[in-house]
């Protein structure tokens, strides 16, 4: 049995062998092929993913910006009815593609939505107040699929401020 084994697999009773077979080669090169594909859509279906949580990320800072500046508006210099009443929209850049050129970039746009004023709180000694302050935004994702329609994005943030006995409000004096 045991020269049998060795005679058919390694060419004889001297166990060297000189070279490999065609049907190997190809066996092996395809293994090799398939890893190394298989390797590639792996690295680029990462990074697509990457770039979608960055723009994400860029995405919850702009709206994060929009509440704080309007947070600080209601505690200073409050807003006019007008400015409470109707919502707000401004183009903002979710990612700046190409120094040179504007047209790749990934433009987007903030909307503050109405601010809505809420009594929170009746007692006998004041009253607290606090906003609804509703912010979105919506910009368009480039797909990474050749032939697949880019994808809208539109992501929704509530920020709230609030106050006790509040002055000075909707001008009043």
């Amino acid at each position: 049995m045991h020269r049998i084994f060795t005679h058919r697999w390694f060419g004889g009773k001297s166990g060297s062998r000189r070279g490999m077979t065609l049907i190997e080669l190809v066996v092996g090169m395809m293994v090799v092929g398939t890893a190394a594909v298989g390797t590639t859509i792996a690295v680029f279906n990462a990074y697509g993913q990457l770039q979608r949580q960055r723009h994400r990320m860029v995405a919850n800072q702009l709206m994060r910006a929009e509440i704080e500046y309007w947070q600080g508006r209601v505690h200073t210099a409050f807003p006019t009815v007008h400015q409470m009443n109707n919502a707000i929209t401004h183009p903002v850049v979710i990612d700046k593609r190409d120094p040179g050129d504007r047209y790749d970039d990934i433009l987007g746009e903030v909307t503050r939505e109405p601010i809505r004023e809420h009594v929170l709180v009746a007692t006998s000694t004041q009253l607290q107040y606090y906003w609804e302050i509703p912010v979105k935004i919506v910009y368009t994702e480039p797909t990474w699929v050749l032939g697949e329609p880019d994808v809208e994005v539109e992501y929704h943030l509530v920020g709230y401020w609030l106050e006790s006995e509040p002055t000075n409000h909707m001008g009043e004096e």
